[in-house]
């Protein structure tokens, strides 16, 4: 089961409603964050799906981790790439994680986090960025402009779903896909379903999901609070 409880950029929109980047997985009694850029993301989580255990972060801008806050005192075990401990903006917590237990994990390389099996995976962003495979079949893939070539390869007709960065409007520049390339680049990995997030406010949802369906995509934009079976 998918949560997607901060669906939106570093912005957040108001109406509707989509905080920064905060999605579980639950599996069982097992729990998962991907991302927790979102104080109240995350307690809406531990609300609807139990207090997780383990949290994946991708990337050491603060709209993917703020949220950590919330569970900073709860033993939580947080697994990111070393980049992502390393870099100057994720400081904070390296220097005070209190109860966190940080754990760097290396890419393309399968483990067991709270009973998931993950792969991590390097994107194409700013700052170092991480992706990760989930059971096999659910890609979360944020923050990025398009995939890497060896990332693109080890994806390709292996998964089912994607969490994928939409961002942009055609045309606008930036490290994060346009939701035209979040879409082609949906269908050339050949997936089931795309879930296109991190949408920037200006952007039209209507105009996506034509373009989605013009391309023979199943396609969602999640509000926060949305769960999915995947």
């Amino acid at each position: 089961m998918l949560l997607t409880s901060g669906t939106g950029p570093a912005s957040g929109w108001l109406r509707p409603r989509r905080r920064p980047s905060t999605y579980a997985l639950k599996d069982g009694n097992n729990t998962i964050l991907l991302d927790a850029g979102s104080p109240e993301a995350v307690m809406d989580v531990i609300e609807i799906f139990g207090r997780p255990k383990c949290a994946l972060i991708s990337h050491a801008h603060a709209d993917h981790w703020s949220g950590l806050n919330v569970l900073r005192w709860k033993g939580l075990k947080v697994y990111s790439h070393e980049d992502t401990f390393a870099h100057p903006y994720f400081k904070e917590i390296v220097d005070a994680p209190f109860d966190l237990e940080l754990n760097a994990i290396e890419y393309f390389k399968p483990i067991n986090v709270c009973g998931f099996e993950v792969v991590a995976f390097p994107l194409k962003h700013s700052i170092p960025t991480a992706g990760f495979l989930i059971n096999g079949k659910v890609a979360y893939l944020l923050d990025t402009k398009g995939l890497p070539e060896e990332t693109f390869k080890y994806l390709k007709g292996r998964v089912e779903y994607i969490i994928v960065d939409s961002a942009l409007p055609e045309g606008v520049k930036g490290p994060h896909n346009s939701f035209k390339e979040a879409v082609d680049l949906s269908l050339d990995l050949e997936v089931k379903k795309a879930f296109l997030v991190h949408l920037l406010p200006m952007i039209d949802m209507d105009e996506v999901l034509d373009y989605a369906e013009s391309k023979g995509l199943d396609a969602v934009i999640p509000y926060d609070g949305h769960t999915y079976k995947v």
